[in-house]
C-alpha cells in the first residue's frame, strides 16, 4: 500500500468536503445533510462561547452587583 502525504491527504480531504452547487440543490440530499451538519456546528462554535459569556455577565450583574 502506499502511504499518502500530508499534501496528498490534505488535498484528497479538500475534494472530499468541497461541494458543487449542484449537489447541494436537491434538498434532502446526503451532501446537502452534510454540509447543512457542517454549518450548524460551524455557527454554533462561533456564537455558543460569546452568549455564554453574555450569560455569566448577566448572572454577576443580576446576582453580585444589585
Amino acid at each position: 500500500m502506499k502511504e499518502m502525504t500530508d499534501k496528498e491527504a490534505s488535498e484528497t480531504s479538500i475534494r472530499e468536503t468541497t461541494l458543487t452547487y449542484e449537489k447541494l440543490s436537491e434538498p434532502g440530499s446526503r451532501e446537502r445533510l452534510l454540509a447543512e451538519r457542517k454549518l450548524v456546528r460551524k455557527l454554533d462554535m462561533r456564537l455558543l462561547p460569546t452568549i455564554f459569556l453574555i450569560y455569566i455577565m448577566n448572572y454577576i450583574d443580576v446576582r453580585i452587583l444589585h
